[in-house]
């Protein structure tokens, strides 16, 4: 039997990020400030779903401060 910490690795391949499908999923079923939430705690694929939902808005300048620590 798995643990809920192996389980969480497994969806979270890459430096502990949530996969992008599961990002997907999550903002498909509204948790979107869940989403906002990870994407502030450093989740890079959450970061670049928020970042494309704020550059949609106009709100370019919240999109690019989100992705600003990925790129130093």
């Amino acid at each position: 039997m798995e643990t809920d910490a192996e389980l969480n690795r497994r969806g979270r391949p890459d430096d502990g990020w949530l996969a992008p499908h599961h990002v997907d999923v999550l903002l498909e079923h509204g948790h979107v400030r869940e989403v906002e939430r990870l994407a502030e705690e450093g989740d890079f694929y959450c970061a670049c779903a928020i970042a494309a939902r704020h550059a949609e808005q106009g709100r370019h300048e919240d999109a690019l401060a989100l992705l600003t620590p990925f790129a130093d």
